[in-house]
């Protein structure tokens, strides 16, 4: 069970799972099973989980945070035991308070509309949004014990390693196993969609909506949903979306490019006297660097001591956090919205894209590893550097203390001024529905 995580093993271990469902399901060689390389972030995570030890098969068991056969769709890989106690009530909540008129009006727009946008790529579009209404029926399903006997014995046919066959079986998501068959004939009575706006992720997410795709043979074009997109070119996961779709939209850094489709425009929430330096993940585990971050923390602290000033590190390095300064883990939208100043160690955050949008004042560490995808890419870097956002590590603490002096309304001209051109840009792109309605 040593599988390399490379493109070629990974694309071999999806045409080998292909073609076992292919044979429990009495399917045809030229049969489709996924569209848009949804199985290959699925592969990628569960070999990269495997890697870690977070999943493992001893004497015939297999060892993981999930439970046999209880994902329901191929997004569920990344979610955890702990993240799943941590948003129960949520869950809870979102089942309760499901508004029955987003199910009508997304069912409504199946049938009769040509091309749809998934609600999660951008939740805020005002035209053509189609929530997710199958993951809650295909996680109705029960695990069909005699049905994963079957595709874990065509596993080994494909000279997949019995451990990997069996950790591969154990997670395997019931909507492309025991609801195979519903959702393969359910979206055949779709058959107008000729254009689907939406990423991997939510494409993993919404299994209705793959089925769609795969049957009907409309393009997939996606949107970027995070941080990184063109500035972390031959990243696996990135080749495996971009690859995957007919088309993808990035958010000024790629060849073709749309307005941050992620975020709302308008109504933002009035700004509060508060500073926050956001960590990220690759940084954060790094003692020496938190180290550095946690001393511009302190002494933007001890020079605006009416600014509340919050440090947010990656969650689990809560041991290497003084114990003198603030300290939060998971900054809410609403949080971020109202910062009189964000500084993110990363210009691979996502919630940079949000400040952005917002014109709210913010500054970037330059210590993101950019491997540029191209003149694009090339051209929002530099923006950022004219306009004074994108610093070294040692000049962040200067700039910030010479922002957080000034009056908010005083910052915000400062930052228009400054940031200018990189605003302009962002602005400029054109907005998802405009693109929408021309097709």
């Amino acid at each position: 069970m040593n599988e390399k995580i490379t493109n070629e093993n990974i694309e071999k271990l999806s045409q080998k799972i292909t073609i076992a469902l292919q044979a429990i399901f009495a399917l045809t060689k030229n049969q489709p099973v996924f569209t848009g390389n949804e199985e290959k972030i699925f592969i990628l995570i569960l070999l990269r989980l495997i890697e870690n030890n977070n999943i493992k098969s001893i004497e015939g068991r297999v060892t993981s945070t999930h439970l046999y056969g209880t994902l329901v769709s191929f997004g569920d890989i990344f979610k955890s035991a702990i993240n799943t106690r941590k948003i129960f009530y949520k869950r809870v909540l979102s089942y309760i308070f499901t508004k029955p008129h987003r199910i009508f009006i997304s069912i409504y727009r199946l049938f009769n509309l040509k091309n749809i946008i998934a609600s999660d790529a951008a939740p805020y579009s005002s035209q053509a949004c189609v929530s997710n209404i199958s993951y809650k029926i295909v996680k109705l399903f029960k695990t069909d014990s005699s049905l994963r006997t079957k595709f874990y014995s065509e596993l080994l046919k494909q000279n997949i390693d019995h451990d990997l066959a069996q950790i591969i079986c154990w997670h395997f998501p019931k909507s492309h196993m025991e609801s195979f068959k519903f959702l393969n004939k359910i979206s055949l009575y779709i058959p107008n969609i000729k254009n689907i706006y939406t990423n991997i992720y939510c494409l993993q997410n919404d299994p209705l909506i793959s089925y769609i795709a795969r049957n009907n043979n409309a393009n997939l074009i996606y949107i970027q949903h995070g941080g990184g997109y063109g500035l972390n070119n031959g990243r696996i996961d990135y080749d495996l979306e971009h690859n995957g779709a007919n088309k993808m939209l990035y958010w000024g850094t790629g060849r073709h490019n749309v307005f941050p489709s992620r975020y709302r425009t308008k109504r933002f929430l009035p700004t509060i006297n508060s500073c926050s330096i956001v960590m990220s993940h690759r940084f954060s585990s790094v003692d020496l660097i938190l180290n550095e971050y946690m001393d511009i923390t302190f002494k933007l602290k001890k020079e605006h001591p009416k600014t509340k000033i919050s440090i947010y590190p990656y969650p689990g390095f809560n041991n290497l956090i003084r114990k003198n300064i603030s300290i939060k883990y998971g900054m809410t939208n609403r949080v971020h919205e109202m910062q009189k100043l964000v500084i993110y160690d990363s210009i691979g955050s996502t919630l940079m894209y949000s400040r952005l949008v917002m014109k709210k004042p913010f500054l970037v560490a330059n210590d993101f590893p950019i491997v540029s995808s191209g003149t694009e890419a090339d051209n929002f870097i530099s923006m950022l550097k004219v306009a004074g956002i994108l610093l070294e590590r040692d000049e962040l603490y200067d700039e910030a203390n010479k922002m957080l002096a000034m009056e908010a309304h005083e910052l915000q001209n400062y930052f228009f001024n400054k940031a200018n051109k990189i605003l302009g840009y962002i602005h400029g792109l054109p907005k998802l529905n405009t693109i929408v309605e021309k097709l």
